[in-house]
């Protein structure tokens, strides 16, 4: 049994393994390998861009991904340093901490 290729490089990236699927995050997008024989990658919506980030599981409902840098124009200001990923409806949320407002470099940290 080969390993498939991931469908983005694995730079600057983090993952997680959830309901025997790893979950690979990078700047280049969001991808999920059943953990089983002949699975292929299957390429998913993305969140916002970041680099550097941490992948934090909560339960068994979201992966939270936490920290990074953007270097897209205008997210740097807008990026809060966190964002959710919900496994049953496979949607991202930004979420924005309360001391996002005092501490906006926050996002640089994970």
């Amino acid at each position: 049994m080969s390993t498939p290729s991931p469908p983005f490089d694995l730079v600057g990236h983090c993952s997680a393994i959830w309901n025997n699927t790893l979950y690979v995050y990078s700047p280049q997008g969001f991808a999920s390998l059943a953990l089983e024989e002949d699975a292929e990658w299957q390429t998913l919506q993305s969140g916002q861009s970041v680099t550097g980030a941490a992948c934090v599981l909560a339960g068994n409902e979201a992966l939270y991904i936490v920290g990074g840098t953007t270097g897209a124009a205008g997210a740097l200001a807008s990026y809060s340093g966190l964002q959710r990923y919900n496994f049953a409806s496979a949607t991202w949320d930004q979420l924005i901490h309360s001391s996002h407002e005092r501490h906006p470099d926050l996002r640089r940290f994970a």
